[in-house]
């Protein structure tokens, strides 16, 4: 193995390796999120392996609670991907108690099988909701809607 090869596998194994040894951010399998007077049960991801993971491989029939909350200690841009997952997803993009953006129907491309990734750029947000597509519409959430958020 060249040099440039030796450096990524060390930046790899120690990625892996933070995110084993790294502990949650919370004892807390669920989070209750009530947005507009709508309540969802939603599995609360806050490791870096969980927001890693996500969706990936999991059927839209195995998909547990009503989606997925990931959860970070502190507000920055952040990114999500649709690698892995099979199904369109709506994105909630929350900082603080606020629902500051909305992205719906984000898919895996069915023609060329490319994930789509998307970032919450130029907003910083501490929390990312996850829903299967059309949560987003039974919710009826939108920027400037006030989350509240219960760690079960």
């Amino acid at each position: 193995m060249n040099k440039k090869m030796h450096i990524g596998v060390g930046i790899v194994v120690t990625v892996l390796l933070l995110g084993l040894v790294i502990p949650p951010l919370t004892d807390h399998e669920t989070a209750d999120v009530k947005i507009n007077g709508q309540a969802l049960t939603l599995t609360a991801a806050d490791t870096w392996y969980e927001h890693l993971r996500g969706f990936q491989g999991i059927e839209l029939e195995g998909v547990k609670n009503d989606g997925m909350l990931m959860m970070y200690s502190k507000e920055a841009v952040r990114s999500f991907s649709t690698k892995g997952i099979e199904f369109p997803v709506d994105v909630v993009w929350i900082k603080g108690s606020k629902v500051v953006r909305v992205d719906s129907g984000v898919q895996t491309s069915l023609i060329t099988g490319e994930e789509e990734v998307i970032d919450s750029a130029p907003l910083s947000v501490d929390f990312i909701m996850i829903l299967p597509s059309e949560g987003t519409k039974k919710m009826f959430a939108v920027p400037g809607n006030l989350a509240t958020i219960t760690l079960d």
